[in-house]
């Protein structure tokens, strides 16, 4: 079966909260800071799969959506299978 990562874009603005509250709750919540074309990644393993049952996918896409809301940033994510990434990560 395919392993799965989504990967998480950060744009801040004068009312964000700082970079490093941003990085510390991201990765409370399970998020890893990644180098490269994203700012951060959550590797799905098996656990999402196109056209399936992917409730554990969307519960996390909404705690993230929480808690990127309150840090007053604006964000956009992709899924792939890992390797097949249209950009670089590091």
């Amino acid at each position: 079966m395919a392993n799965w990562v989504t990967y998480l874009d950060i744009e801040m603005n004068p009312n964000s909260a700082t970079p490093n509250e941003i990085v510390n709750k991201l990765v409370k919540i399970g998020w890893k800071p990644v180098w490269g074309d994203w700012d951060f990644a959550w590797d799905w393993g098996t656990r999402w799969t196109p056209n399936g049952n992917n409730s554990y996918y969307w519960e996390n896409i909404e705690k993230t959506h929480a808690v990127l809301k309150a840090l007053k940033v604006d964000w956009s994510y992709r899924t792939y299978e890992k390797g097949k990434e249209t950009g670089a990560v590091y």
